[in-house]
């Protein structure tokens, strides 16, 4: 859950920063006329009249809320991530395939993926019914910044590309 909420504040500190880049092209793109003020941004094509009610140009939060009803929205993660936990090792292995490394410790085995830029750690434990995945960890190759949804991302479409069989 907490790596849901660190995914949430992410986006909305990234809307936030393309929401001021937006407006410091708007700034720059700026067209007066006697009729109307108008921003546009030839980037995302967006032309907003910067007018508050006829006349004047309009404050900065309502610049902010004009900005933000044009801003897209962020990807959601994989659903099938939220799969993963619970889910017993033949799931595991219909999900992502086998794993490229597997730690057996005591009650505890940890299955390791590695993608392109990442390695997905999967964390399953001894329950009643056998071995189930209880937490997943990602950790970048090099330099690159990962989530667990990032890295299953990559996994997921490295499978899909690999031929049945």
């Amino acid at each position: 859950m907490g790596e849901d909420a660190a995914l949430t504040r992410r986006r909305r500190r990234d809307g936030v920063v393309w929401l001021l880049a937006g407006l410091a092209l708007a700034a720059c793109g700026t067209v007066r006329s006697s009729s109307s003020t108008v921003a546009s941004n030839a980037t995302t094509g967006v032309t907003i009249d910067l007018r508050a009610n006829g006349s004047e140009a309009a404050p900065i939060e309502e610049l902010a809320t004009m900005f933000a009803a044009v801003t897209p929205a962020a990807a959601p993660p994989p659903a099938d991530i939220a799969r993963l936990t619970g889910a017993s090792r033949d799931r595991l292995r219909d999900m992502l395939g086998p794993a490229s490394f597997v730690r057996r410790d005591g009650p505890a085995e940890i299955w390791r993926y590695a993608a392109e830029d990442c390695y997905l750690d999967v964390f399953l434990y001894r329950e009643r019914d056998g071995f189930q995945v209880s937490y997943l960890e990602a950790r970048p190759r090099g330099a690159a910044r990962v989530t667990p949804h990032s890295c299953y991302a990559q996994l997921d479409a490295a499978r899909r590309r690999r031929p049945a069989g």
